[in-house]
C-alpha cells in the first residue's frame, strides 16, 4: 500500500487532529490546562511535536518524571456542533524552552493506545467506537450520576460527566456505589474513591478519576476479564466470522468461487453454526461479544439480513456497526463482477436505506473515513493518478503519492506531493477504480 499502518497511537491522533481541534495539557493536581499545537506528527515512528504557550505558568507542574498528559478535543462537524474529547495519559516527553513563554515538547508515542500501569494492569482507552457507562452514587442511596467512561483499568476508571454533576463530588470522597454497564449487558459494581477532578475540553464537561475500592475477588477477576477481552473480542469475531464457509465445502458445495444456486446459498447460511461446532470440538469457547459477531454479522435492521434474518431489536450495537462497515466495504470493492462504487456513491446508497442500516452509524462512518478515504486512488484533472496518503480537517486530501501520468500509460511514478504542490497535477476529480487503469497498490 502507499502508506504504512505505522504507530497505532499516532494514527489515532492523526484521525482526531484531521478535524478542527484543540489540544490541552492537563495535570491531575491543577484545575487550569495549557493550550498546545501540533507542529509535527510522524505516523510511522510515533514522534509527536507540540508547541505550548505557558506565559506566567510553570510547565514543570504538567510534567512528572518525564511524562505528561493531554486531551484532544476534535470538532467533528464544520459547524463544531458535534465534538469528541479523548485523553492520552503518561506520554514520555522531552521539553525544550523556545522563548520566555513558549516550550517545545518532543513526545515518543507508545505503539498502542492500551497503557500498562505501574501495577502491571492494562488500562483500556474507550475510543473509536468502544463504550461503557457508569452510574455513581455521590451519597448513600442518593443522587446517582450517569457518566461515560473514557478509560478503564483493574484499579479504576476515568469518567466523563457534566460540570454540574461533578459539583457533587470532591477529591478524596468515597462513593458508596459504582455500577459499570458494558454494551453486552454485563455489569461490574463496587465502591469507589474520587482521585482527581478536572475540566474536560470546552463542552462544560469534567473528567473524574475514580479508584475502585472494596472489590471482591470475583468482581476483580471479572473486570480483568473485561479489560483483557476489550481489544480483541467487535476484532476476533470479525476475522473468524467467515471461517465457517470453507468447512462446508464438499459434495453439495464444491467451491466457494462459483455462482451458487438457491440451494447452495441456503446451505451456506449455516456457516456460523459450522464454525461454532468446530470451535467447540477444539475446546475453545468464544466470549459473548465474539460469539455475537460470529453469529450475527451481516444482519440488517429490517430482518432481511444474513444469516439468521434478525430485526433491529435483536441486534447488538456491535453488529449494527459491523453491518455498515461490511456493506460499505462490499460496495467500494469489486465483487462478483460488479465494479466498485466511489465512496460518496456507496455512502449515499447506504444512507438512503434507514430501514436496513442505522443512519447514525453511517454518519459516524463518513466522519471517520471521509469522502476520500486514505488508501483510495484519486484522479486529478491534469491526467494524474495518486494514492491518498492523508486528509485535512475537512476530509480533503493534503498528501498524495503519484503513481501514474495517464499521458504515459507504460510509465509508473513514485513521488509524494503535499497540497502546496497540487497545482502541478490539477484539481481533484474524485476516487477511481485502480483496476480501470491497471494500477496496483504499492507495497
Amino acid at each position: 500500500m502507499p502508506y504504512s499502518t505505522g504507530n497505532h497511537t499516532a494514527n489515532v491522533i492523526q484521525r482526531l487532529v484531521s478535524h478542527d481541534h484543540d489540544i490541552t495539557l492537563f495535570s491531575k493536581r491543577l484545575a487550569h490546562s495549557l493550550k498546545a499545537e501540533v507542529t509535527g506528527l510522524d505516523t510511522k515512528t510515533g514522534l509527536l511535536l507540540l508547541e505550548v504557550s505557558a506565559v506566567g505558568r510553570d510547565l514543570t507542574h504538567y510534567i512528572h518524571d518525564g511524562y505528561f498528559s493531554f486531551d484532544i478535543e476534535a470538532k467533528t462537524t464544520p459547524e463544531g456542533h458535534e465534538k469528541e474529547v479523548h485523553s492520552f495519559d503518561r506520554i514520555p516527553a522531552e521539553v525544550h524552552k523556545k522563548d520566555a513563554g513558549t516550550y517545545l515538547i518532543r513526545c515518543q508515542l507508545p505503539e498502542s493506545v492500551f497503557v500498562t500501569e505501574s501495577r502491571g494492569a492494562l488500562r483500556i482507552p474507550f475510543i473509536l467506537g468502544m463504550n461503557a457507562r457508569v452510574s455513581i452514587s455521590a451519597y448513600e442511596s442518593e443522587l446517582y450520576i450517569d457518566a461515560g467512561i473514557r478509560n478503564l483499568s483493574a484499579g479504576g476508571c476515568l469518567t466523563d460527566m457534566s460540570i454540574e454533576d461533578s459539583l457533587s463530588l470532591y477529591v478524596g470522597q468515597t462513593v458508596p456505589d459504582l455500577i459499570i454497564t458494558f454494551p453486552n449487558g454485563e455489569y461490574f459494581f463496587c465502591k469507589g474513591r474520587v482521585r482527581h477532578i478536572r475540566p474536560f475540553g470546552s463542552l462544560g464537561r469534567a473528567a473524574v478519576g475514580l479508584q475502585f475500592i472494596d472489590v471482591s475477588s470475583t468482581m476483580s477477576k471479572e473486570i480483568f476479564q473485561h479489560i483483557s477481552e476489550c481489544e480483541r473480542e467487535a476484532v476476533i469475531g470479525a476475522l473468524i466470522h467467515n471461517m465457517g464457509k470453507p468447512l462446508l465445502i464438499g459434495k453439495q458445495i464444491p467451491s466457494l468461487k462459483v455462482n451458487m444456486n438457491p440451494g447452495q446459498r441456503a446451505l451456506l447460511k449455516g456457516h456460523p453454526e459450522a464454525l461454532l461446532k468446530k470451535l467447540a470440538a477444539l475446546n475453545w469457547e468464544p466470549g459473548k461479544i465474539c460469539r455475537d459477531i460470529i453469529e450475527n454479522a451481516n444482519e440488517r435492521l429490517d430482518g432481511s439480513g444474513y444469516p439468521a434474518g434478525k430485526v433491529a431489536s435483536a441486534l447488538s450495537e456491535q453488529v449494527r456497526l459491523l453491518s455498515v462497515i461490511k456493506v460499505v466495504n462490499k460496495l467500494t470493492h469489486e465483487r462478483n463482477g460488479a465494479a466498485p462504487m466511489p465512496p460518496l456513491d456507496a455512502y449515499r446508497w447506504v444512507y438512503v436505506r434507514p430501514d436496513v442500516y442505522e443512519t447514525g452509524i453511517v454518519v459516524e462512518y463518513i466522519k471517520h473515513y471521509g469522502f476520500y478515504p486514505i488508501g483510495s486512488l484519486a484522479r486529478f484533472s491534469g491526467g494524474f493518478l495518486a494514492w491518498i496518503m492523508d486528509v485535512d480537517g475537512k476530509g480533503m486530501p493534503n498528501k498524495v503519492q503519484l503513481t501514474k501520468n495517464l499521458a504515459f500509460q507504460d510509465t509508473s511514478i513514485d513521488t509524494v506531493l503535499t497540497s502546496a504542490d497540487f497545482h502541478q497535477i490539477g484539481d481533484l476529480q474524485g476516487v477511481v477504480n485502480p483496476d480501470d487503469f491497471d494500477v496496483k497498490p504499492l507495497l
